[in-house]
């Protein structure tokens, strides 16, 4: 499972991860979920943050320096492809890409599982 499937499906990942060990999904994890991943607060260490935004935060760094993201994407382009990550061709498309794709096995896919969890 990929860091931006989590954060952009808390509750369905998080479910999914607790079935396949086999765990239960206690009440309190729903309530932390519901309180920590919809608002961001001050500090570098919060634990409260808009799950939704934080996998993307490095696009606006990165865009600014983009023959670094071409030098990283030459270098990583297999890795890319199997885990189902979309490359940028330039800054502009970088700031506006949503660089995951749909996961290339069915079983990654964690919007497909919500009805089955």
């Amino acid at each position: 499972m990929r860091y931006e499937d989590i954060s952009l499906h808390p509750e369905i990942a998080l479910k999914k991860i607790y079935k396949f060990l086999h765990l239960q999904y206690h009440p309190k994890v729903q309530s932390f979920l519901e309180t920590h991943t919809k608002t961001n607060s001050t500090g570098v260490s919060s634990t409260y943050k808009d799950s939704k935004t934080v996998p993307f935060h490095w696009k606006e760094d990165f865009a600014k320096n983009f023959s670094l993201v071409e030098n990283i994407q030459s270098r990583c382009a297999k890795a890319m492809e199997l885990w189902g990550y979309a490359p940028a061709t330039d800054a502009k498309q970088l700031l506006e890409l949503n660089p995951v794709l749909s996961p290339p096995w069915p079983e990654m896919n964690v919007e497909s599982e919500s009805e089955n969890i």
